[in-house]
C-alpha cells in the first residue's frame, strides 16, 4: 500500500484536502530538499549487498539521486561512508529549478540523455518502476527492477520494461 493509498483510507474528511501538501512535504523530506530531510540522512543505513554487487561490475558506475545539487558533498560523504565505489563514477543530482512546475520528469530525461551521451550504458538498477519505459526507450539492454518495497510488485516493473526483477542486491552479486 502506498502512502497515498494509506492516506486516502485513513485520513479524515478534514485531512483529505491537505493530501497534496503532505505528499509534497513527504517527497521533499525524503529527497533532502528541506532541513528535516538533511537531518534524516544521519539515520540512513547501507543497502545490504549493494556495494558488493557494484564492486564486481566492470566499467564506470553512474549514480542518479533525487537529492539536490546543494548537498552533493553530503551525498558523496555518505557514499564513502557506506563504501560504495567512487573511482570511475559519475553522480547526477537534481537542481533546485527541476522542482518547479513539476519538471522532475523533464529533468530525469535530461540527466538520462546526458548519461547516454557520455557512457555506453549496459545495465540499470532502479527501485522505481515509473522510470523503466525511458530506460527501454533509450535501448539499455539490462533493466533490473529492485523490488524491495511493499509498494510495488514484480509485475509493476516488468509491465513497464524491466528485463529482470530482484528483491535484493544479493541476487546481483553473481
Amino acid at each position: 500500500m502506498t502512502a497515498v493509498q494509506i492516506f486516502e483510507k485513513y485520513a479524515t474528511e478534514e485531512q483529505k484536502p491537505k493530501m497534496r501538501d503532505l505528499q509534497r512535504l513527504f517527497t521533499e523530506t525524503m529527497l533532502c530538499k528541506n532541513d528535516e530531510g538533511i537531518k534524516l540522512i544521519e539515520r540512513d543505513e547501507p543497502i545490504p549487498y549493494a556495494t558488493e554487487a557494484l564492486a564486481k561490475w566492470n566499467g564506470p558506475i553512474v549514480y542518479i539521486t533525487g537529492r539536490l545539487e546543494q548537498i552533493r558533498n553530503i551525498t558523496q560523504d555518505q557514499l564513502r561512508l557506506f563504501e560504495f565505489p567512487l573511482d570511475n563514477t559519475d553522480l547526477y543530482m537534481f537542481k533546485e529549478e527541476d522542482w518547479k512546475d513539476g519538471r522532475l520528469g523533464e529533468a530525469r530525461r535530461r540527466i538520462l540523455d546526458d548519461i547516454m551521451n557520455k557512457h555506453q550504458v549496459l545495465r540499470v538498477v532502479d527501485d522505481f518502476p515509473g522510470y523503466f519505459p525511458a530506460y527501454r526507450e533509450l535501448g539499455i539492454s539490462e533493466r533490473i527492477g529492485l523490488c524491495y518495497s511493499r509498494s510495488y510488485k514484480h509485475e509493476d516493473f516488468i509491465s513497464r520494461g524491466a528485463t529482470r526483477v530482484v528483491d535484493s542486491w544479493k541476487e546481483l552479486i553473481n
